[in-house]
């Protein structure tokens, strides 16, 4: 743990669990922290609480809640603010582009504060509007980027960041952003390039390329969504925590991690994306928890064929309702899974290719460790097996229930698969 952004991922024989750490981002999957060491933590939480408005529109007089706290805050109105103007409460500038110029002279813990519509209408903050520079490049450690909602206030644009194309908005320092609807019209919508990004009840939508691509740094999302972009999430090499949040609707894949990039995602929905929920490849690695994956081509797509393979321990989620694999891995993996609910999806609940490289292992649960999942075929189930063993790989699979299994039922895969301790009856 000597490099900010490393992942090291340890997966036992079945059976076994699961260490990791991500630099700061180390532990157990159960108690992951993001706490990078040396660091603290950049937001005043109870601060930005603060900034919130208790009603849309009361910022309009210049009073209210809206101008809590006033020091160290810029704040923003998209049709009331001039850039002239100092950025106090009464007299807000009007652009995004400007207020983060103000804030950069600001303490180390600074607040640019962006106002919605009044009556609850959406403002735009673009560049024919408000007069925004596209990106909006945020390089203040310790900054929070306060919006009235993600439903009120929008910024959209796009310009080059002369890194990797187009976005609309770029971190480059530990900060926050809340309460903002964010979308790249050319390419993506936010670049993380370093620094650690918190993204709290906001939005990140309708960007061609990708929601959120993470070139650098890491990213904590809470109570978020990314819908209708290129690609939902895309991370190289580094660390996500995402919780209570959505992934939805993208052209590709919803989430795609590669080259040791890692994710703790709990409590999240991968829904209806164009192809898998989240797709691991060239070491990535994920540790799921009371996750939903539903109407994805597939759930969750994982395999390596170089370096040390792919990663996955996945407990208490659902895979429902696919196109093709509620779960497909090939080439290197290590799986593991506990209390899982397979069913309903058109492919195989589980597909296992070829070929399978050493040290690669799926884990459905073992007489010490039951694997508690559940696995459905036709009739609301899975149109194909519950596991589709195509490999010379032997499966774990002790303690599950695979239902709608006819005894004497057969599977046209091939493959060895331990089914001791089972539930149920005798087809996969």
């Amino acid at each position: 743990m000597t490099r900010w952004g490393s992942v090291l991922m340890l997966l036992g024989p079945t059976g076994c669990g699961l260490l990791y750490s991500v630099d700061g981002l180390s532990g157990s999957a159960e108690s992951p922290s993001l706490d990078p060491p040396g660091e603290t933590v950049p937001n005043d939480a109870s601060r930005v609480d603060a900034t919130r408005a208790t009603l849309p529109g009361r910022h309009a007089d210049g009073g209210g809640a809206w101008c809590l706290p006033a020091s160290d805050t810029v704040f923003v109105h998209g049709t009331q603010g001039n850039d002239e103007n100092e950025g106090t409460c009464e007299n807000p500038v009007r652009s995004v582009t400007r207020a983060n110029e103000i804030a950069n002279s600001l303490g180390p813990i600074a607040i640019i504060r962006i106002a919605g519509g009044t009556d609850r209408a959406l403002l735009l903050y673009t560049a024919q509007a408000t007069g925004e520079v596209f990106p909006i490049r945020f390089t203040k450690g310790g900054l929070s980027v306060v919006g009235d909602g993600a439903d009120l206030v929008s910024i959209r644009g796009s310009g080059n960041d002369g890194f990797d194309g187009e976005c609309a908005v770029r971190t480059d320092a530990n900060m926050a952003i809340e309460g903002i609807n964010i979308r790249g019209m050319t390419d993506d919508g936010i670049r993380v390039s370093s620094g650690r990004l918190t993204l709290r009840q906001s939005s990140v939508t309708d960007s061609p390329g990708h929601g959120l691509e993470v070139a650098g740094g890491d990213v904590i999302i809470t109570e978020s969504a990314l819908s209708r972009n290129g690609l939902g999430l895309v991370s190289n090499s580094y660390g996500i925590q995402i919780e209570r949040s959505t992934i939805a609707d993208s052209k590709g894949a919803g989430m795609f991690l590669y080259n040791e990039g890692y994710v703790v995602s709990r409590s999240t929905k991968y829904s209806r994306n164009g192809m898998s929920g989240i797709a691991l490849a060239h070491n990535a690695n994920l540790s799921s928890s009371g996750d939903i994956f539903e109407g994805n081509r597939d759930g969750l797509t994982m395999g390596d064929p170089a370096n040390s393979g792919t990663g996955a321990e996945v407990t208490d989620s659902q895979f429902i309702n696919h196109l093709l694999s509620g779960l497909s891995m090939s080439h290197m993996f290590r799986v593991k899974l506990r209390g899982c609910t397979i069913v309903g999806n058109k492919g195989n609940g589980i597909n296992v290719g070829n070929p399978p490289y050493a040290g690669s292992f799926l884990d459905l649960g073992s007489a010490q460790d039951p694997g508690r999942n559940i696995l459905q075929r036709a009739s609301g189930g899975n149109a194909g097996a519950g596991v589709c063993n195509q490999s010379s790989l032997t499966v774990s699979a002790s303690g599950n229930q695979f239902r709608n299994c006819p005894v004497g039922t057969s599977q046209a895969c091939s493959g060895g698969v331990d089914i001791v301790g089972k539930v149920t009856a005798s087809c996969l």
